[in-house]
């Protein structure tokens, strides 16, 4: 299928969503959980067979998400899902460093108490570095330039 029909098709939907049709509201719902180009591929086989022939729909995608800067929502939530499980991973860490913190002005300078702060000072820094790297390995993998073997618009 040429990009003109493509495009015709894709407009027809969102036409056909706008005036309440079901079928082409599910289409829209279920383009919504669209995160991953293989996701992209099955809503294309099943919302536009037609459309099936374009296969290079899914990296079309990737490119037009990057240029408008865009996050799918499925990938959004799961990153926050993990930001999130990673910011309560660095609380927990840091009320137990607190804690030990106390325990030794309490003591003054428990041999054992000190290897333990150590510990957990050193957990929470290699937690935190690994969040750290791999969002910046995201981030990365984001602004990646389309591979050299694909055609580029002038």
């Amino acid at each position: 299928m040429d990009r003109d029909k493509l495009a015709e098709q894709w407009f027809r939907l969102l036409a056909d969503a706008a005036r309440g049709s079901t079928q082409a509201r599910e289409a829209m719902d279920a383009f919504s959980k669209v995160g991953e180009p293989g996701d992209f591929s099955r809503w294309m086989t099943q919302f536009m067979p037609d459309a099936g022939a374009a296969a290079d729909a899914p990296a079309a995608m990737e490119r037009w998400w990057e240029m408008m800067g865009v996050v799918p929502r499925a990938r959004y939530q799961k990153l926050l899902e993990h930001s999130e499980k990673m910011r309560a991973k660095l609380e927990e860490a840091e009320a137990a460093i607190q804690q030990l913190r106390e325990m030794l002005a309490g003591l003054g300078q428990n041999e054992e108490a000190a290897f333990l702060a150590g510990s957990w000072e050193s957990a929470l820094r290699e937690g935190a570095k690994s969040y750290s790297d791999w969002l910046e390995a995201w981030s990365r993998a984001m602004q990646q330039p389309p591979p050299a073997d694909e055609p580029k618009n002038p």
